[in-house]
């Protein structure tokens, strides 16, 4: 089922909802290349040439009309995308893209359809992300940076953060075996793969610490990051991750 404009927008915060419509009153170009800036309701000096009868300018591609609106009525036209900061329309189009990914998954999800829920042309994603492997590894970094610094800040013994980082990444297990399917394929997917394994590489080598002598730590974090990956990349498992850890760590330190 198509994800509306109006339905996307539900659930996305108020900034990001301001920054989705923006990107929506792009006109509709067809060839998606970042189209020049209008500056004080003129197009830049390099491409403007006098209308010919046709009210088309001569000598260059046809104005759109948002932009011919722009030189003749430059009082009544609407904020466009180029007045939002870049960082902004990135972050709401990610935005759009995550909720797209975790209904979907990542073979359900198409660029058109995440074009299509966050109101622009598809053409239109691709100035942020050149593939859909890259949206899929922008909206997974994104998830990650948030967790690290959400983990990182909590009180407690090396362990709850262990389970604090893997009940977070549980929650959107949905996206994992996605991410084994296409790490060996798409390099941004692998880049966001070895991240997620260094930073539970850390969580779990603190963990283990106190557990087992120094010689075996290395080891024993090796046995839990595996036991997560392995259990993450099951689309079907029998029995959450978390019970899998929790009793490998109650092995190691018996």
């Amino acid at each position: 089922m198509t994800v509306g404009f109006s339905s996307t927008l539900t659930g996305l915060s108020e900034k990001n909802q301001e920054v989705v419509t923006a990107m929506a009153k792009l006109s509709n170009r067809p060839n998606p290349a970042e189209p020049p800036a209008i500056a004080h309701g003129q197009p830049p000096a390099s491409t403007f040439v006098q209308a010919g009868p046709d009210g088309q300018a001569r000598g260059t591609p046809p104005y759109t009309a948002s932009a011919q609106a722009a030189c003749r009525y430059p009082d009544r036209v609407p904020r466009n995308r180029q007045e939002v900061p870049r960082e902004e329309r990135i972050d709401a189009l990610l935005a759009v893209a995550e909720e797209q990914f975790l209904a979907r998954g990542f073979a359900g999800t198409s660029v058109a359809e995440i074009a299509r829920a966050a109101g622009i042309e598809p053409g239109s994603v691709y100035w942020y992300f050149r593939t859909k492997d890259h949206a899929f590894a922008a909206v997974l970094n994104r998830l990650l940076d948030g967790e690290i610094d959400r983990v990182g800040e909590l009180p407690g013994e090396p362990a709850d953060r262990l389970f604090a980082a893997l009940d977070s990444v549980e929650r959107r297990r949905t996206l994992h075996p996605c991410v084994a399917e296409r790490a060996p394929h798409a390099p941004p997917v692998m880049e966001y793969h070895e991240r997620l394994h260094e930073w539970l590489h850390g969580l779990a080598l603190a963990a283990v610490t106190h557990l087992v002598p120094a010689p075996d730590r290395e080891t024993a974090a090796d046995a839990v990051v595996a036991t997560i990956e392995g259990g993450l990349a099951n689309p079907a498992p029998t029995r959450p991750t978390s019970s899998l850890v929790r009793y490998l760590l109650a092995a190691l330190a018996a």
